[in-house]
């Protein structure tokens, strides 16, 4: 089963090792960039993808703030590691 779980101590490591494929890394920021990134913006809300539970990716997203909308998201980062694409 797919899971998204908040990042935290135990699995931010995990998450910071994923990586892609050669030919992938110039459209994606690296994970441990945006987890820095999330600790200077408030607004920035990284979540961890598991499979069962193995970490197999990484998403941020932020709402809104100018203007204020809390109806409205951005998906800005998303990655499947190289090794668990393709699966369906």
């Amino acid at each position: 089963m797919i899971n998204l779980k908040n990042l935290d101590r135990e699995n931010w490591l995990l998450c910071a090792k994923l990586s892609l494929d050669d030919s992938q890394k110039d459209y994606v920021a690296p994970n441990v960039y945006s987890i820095a990134e999330s600790k200077v913006e408030e607004h920035y809300c990284p979540r961890v993808i598991y499979f069962n539970e193995e970490v197999v990716g990484f998403l941020m997203y932020c709402v809104e703030i100018d203007p204020p909308d809390k109806t409205l998201f951005w998906l800005f980062r998303f990655m499947i590691s190289k090794g668990n694409q393709a699966k369906g």
